[in-house]
C-alpha cells in the first residue's frame, strides 16, 4: 500500500465524523455536545484541505470520496449529497486552484493569487444562488417564498399575522444572501486553517498567501454597484439583486481585512492584535459591514499604497 493511502483515509473519516456531529440532533445549546453538533462540522472541510495541499488534489478527491461513502451508510443520499454539493466538491476544486503554478522568471514559482481564489469562492456561492434561485421560479413566490414559510414555521413570532408575515418576508428576502456569506467566510477559514497547519509542520506545498496584497478583479466594483442598483428594484430582480449584493460584499471585506493587515504591520505584537479583530468580527457579525466599506474605498484611496503595504488595485 502506497505510503500516503493511511493519511489519505484518515482525512476523509475524518472529515466525515466532524460532519456527522449533524446527525446527533437537536441535543440542545445546554450540554457541550449540543453546542459541538452545530459548531465541529463547520471545520469538516479543513481534514480535505490539509490532505491536498499536502498531498495533491487526487489526495484530496480520495478522501472526499471516502467521506460522501461513509456519510452515505450513516445519514442517507440527501445528507451525503449535501456534503458533497456544500463541503467536499468545493474542497477539492479549491485544492486544484491553489495548487496552480508557473515559473516566475527569476528561478522561483509564482502561486495562483489569493485574490482569484477569493473570486472563484465568490463565483461558486453566487452561482449556487441563483441556480436555487431558478430551480423554484415555478413555485408560488419562489424560493424566497419557500424560505418565509419555513421562517414561519421554525420560529415563532408574537404580533399581528400581517407584522408575522412583513417580518418573515423581510428575513427571507436577505436569507439566501446571509446564508452563502457564511459559506465564504466557511471555506476560506478551512482553508487558511489547513494551510497553517501545514506549514506548521513543515510540509506544505506552497506558501501561505500574504493577505495585504490581497487584489480582486477589476470588475467586480461595477458588479457590485449593479447589484445593489438591482436590489432596489420590485420582484424577482430586487431578490437577486439584494442577495448578490450581500455575496459580493464579502469579497470586499477580504478586502478590508488587507487594509488592516497592512496598518498592523507598524502595531506591536499585531499578531495578538489581529486575532482580536478577527474575534470580533466573528462574534459581532456587523463589523464585516465596515471591512466591506473600507474594501470598496481601497482602490480609489489608495490606503494599502498609502500605509506602504500591497497594491491596493482590485
Amino acid at each position: 500500500m502506497p505510503a500516503f493511502i493511511p493519511w489519505t483515509l484518515a482525512a476523509g473519516a475524518t472529515s466525515a465524523a466532524l460532519y456527522a456531529m449533524l446527525l446527533t440532533g437537536p441535543l440542545g445549546l445546554s450540554t457541550p455536545l449540543g453546542v459541538g453538533a452545530l459548531i465541529v462540522p463547520y471545520f469538516a472541510q479543513i481534514p480535505l484541505f490539509a490532505i491536498g495541499l499536502w498531498l495533491g488534489v487526487g489526495g484530496a478527491a480520495l478522501a472526499a470520496a471516502l467521506a460522501v461513502a461513509v456519510l452515505l451508510a450513516l445519514g442517507g443520499i440527501v445528507f451525503a449529497l449535501v456534503f458533497l454539493v456544500v463541503n467536499a466538491a468545493p474542497a477539492v476544486f479549491m485544492t486544484h486552484q491553489a495548487l496552480l503554478n508557473r515559473a516566475d522568471g527569476h528561478g522561483g514559482v509564482e502561486w495562483y493569487p489569493a485574490g482569484r481564489l477569493l473570486t472563484w469562492i465568490i463565483a461558486m456561492a453566487s452561482i449556487g444562488f441563483a441556480a436555487l434561485t431558478l430551480y423554484f421560479i415555478d413555485e408560488p413566490g419562489g424560493l424566497k417564498a419557500i424560505i418565509a414559510d419555513g421562517i414561519r414555521v421554525s420560529v415563532r413570532f408574537e404580533g399581528a399575522p400581517d407584522a408575522i408575515t412583513a417580518a418573515s418576508e423581510g428575513i427571507a428576502n436577505i436569507f439566501p444572501g446571509i446564508v452563502a456569506l457564511s459559506w465564504i467566510v466557511m471555506v476560506a477559514a478551512n482553508a487558511a486553517i489547513a494551510q497553517a497547519l501545514l506549514t506548521h509542520l513543515g510540509v506544505n506545498r506552497r506558501l501561505a498567501p500574504d493577505i495585504a496584497s490581497l487584489q480582486l478583479p477589476q470588475g467586480l466594483p461595477v458588479l457590485a454597484a449593479i447589484c445593489g442598483l438591482g436590489a432596489f428594484m420590485p420582484g424577482l430582480a430586487g431578490f437577486l439583486g439584494v442577495n448578490l449584493a450581500i455575496i459580493l460584499a464579502g469579497a470586499f471585506a477580504f478586502v478590508g481585512l488587507a487594509v488592516v493587515h497592512t496598518v498592523a504591520r507598524r502595531w506591536p505584537n499585531r499578531r495578538l492584535w489581529l486575532i482580536a479583530v478577527y474575534i470580533f468580527v466573528l462574534v459581532f457579525g456587523w463589523p464585516v459591514l465596515a471591512l466591506a466599506l473600507l474594501g470598496l474605498a481601497d482602490p480609489w484611496l489608495n490606503l494599502r499604497r498609502r500605509l506602504g503595504g500591497g497594491s491596493s488595485s482590485t
